[in-house]
């Protein structure tokens, strides 16, 4: 059985719902909401398509979460945004 692309697209977005759960967004409930759609798919599929799903959605979860990284070392290492 292949990944679907909604499953794929369910997966980016509890990514991204968790990630927007941290305290600057202020949307703290999202942090238990986006896990729920995220548990239903890998309960449904097979330990490799797990695999794939949750490493979608946690490189988007990260994505969103360290969105800092990049302006620290331009600001502070005095490194050119090019």
């Amino acid at each position: 059985m292949r990944i679907r692309v909604p499953d794929i697209l369910l997966a980016a977005s509890c990514g991204v719902m968790t990630g927007l759960a941290f305290p600057k967004t202020e949307l703290f409930y999202l942090g238990w909401i986006s896990l729920v759609p995220l548990i239903y798919l890998l309960l449904r599929m097979n330990p490799a398509q797990s695999f794939v799903l949750g490493l979608i959605a946690g490189s988007l979860f990260y994505a969103v979460l360290l969105y800092w990284i990049p302006a620290v070392p331009m600001h502070y290492g005095g490194l050119s945004p090019g």
